[in-house]
């Protein structure tokens, strides 16, 4: 499995959130084919979790709720599997 990708950057949107990261130091053995960012809400009332998924950074996160705060993780994906976040 590859390794976890570094947030360097969010920028927030309307409804959304952009992350910026680098890849992982190790792709595991296998090329990474994809990326998918989650944004969990640290409240439950600001809705549920949501998650994109991209081929490289930045990703956008929709669906969010303005003024709420989110915690984020990227997971890199290859062949072998998800990495941690």
């Amino acid at each position: 499995m590859p390794g976890p990708p570094t947030i360097t950057g969010v920028k927030a949107g309307n409804a959304s959130i952009a992350a910026t990261f680098t890849p992982p130091a190790s792709n595991g053995g296998s090329a990474i084919t994809g990326y998918t960012v989650t944004a969990v809400p640290l409240d439950a009332a600001s809705g549920p979790t949501r998650t994109a998924l991209g081929a490289g950074s930045p990703i956008t996160v929709t669906g969010l709720t303005n003024g709420a705060a989110y915690n984020l993780t990227v997971h890199a994906t290859n062949a072998i599997g998800n990495g941690p976040g």
